[in-house]
């Protein structure tokens, strides 16, 4: 029920939580960590993904995860980008100070559709069950969040934090999307 509601409503970071507390409820980590992933695709300040996301960590999950987004949801950056819309108008008799504030506005409109795209093409992936990192001589553990480099065949080269590149199993690592099929 939860995957139909998600098909209906993508990018829904509470109902991803929902998904998320399910899957950590059943057991499956790397399941619920596949989920936090696709909410964090959402609007931010989900006080729901946010919760979840912390049990999915203490059970050790997100590992690799990446940081903090934007704090603006698309409705304050709209806002702010009116706001110094309207203080261009206001100082049309400045014309440089209203093309600064103008400038500013289009930057500040356009913000929260980079920063989705950028989300969005970033290969992530979720280690689906314990696997070694070929050529780094680390174990990987279901839930760990990895980038994923390149694909070759059966293996894929992936990266886990900063500095560990090494290759793993293809059916080792779960597409987050794939989870909401």
């Amino acid at each position: 029920a939860w995957h139909a509601l998600w098909r209906e409503a993508p990018g829904d970071p509470a109902l991803a939580a929902r998904a998320a507390w399910g899957a950590l409820e059943s057991g499956r980590l790397a399941d619920a960590a596949a989920w936090v992933v696709l909410g964090r695709l959402g609007e931010p300040r989900s006080a729901a993904l946010a919760a979840v996301e912390a049990r999915v960590r203490e059970a050790g999950g997100l590992t690799g995860a990446g940081g903090a987004r934007m704090p603006l949801r698309s409705l304050e950056w709209a806002a702010l980008a009116c706001a110094l819309a309207l203080g261009a108008a206001l100082e049309m008799a400045r014309r440089r100070t209203a093309a600064v504030l103008l400038a500013l506005a289009l930057l500040v409109a356009v913000t929260p559709g980079i920063e989705a795209r950028v989300l969005r093409a970033a290969p992530l992936r979720v280690v689906a069950r314990e696997v070694a990192l070929a050529g780094a001589d680390i174990v990987l553990a279901p839930g760990e969040v990895v980038r994923a480099e390149s694909v070759a065949g059966a293996a894929v080269r992936v990266r886990a934090g900063r500095d560990l590149v090494g290759t793993v199993p293809a059916d080792a690592l779960l597409v987050p999307e794939s989870v909401a099929r």
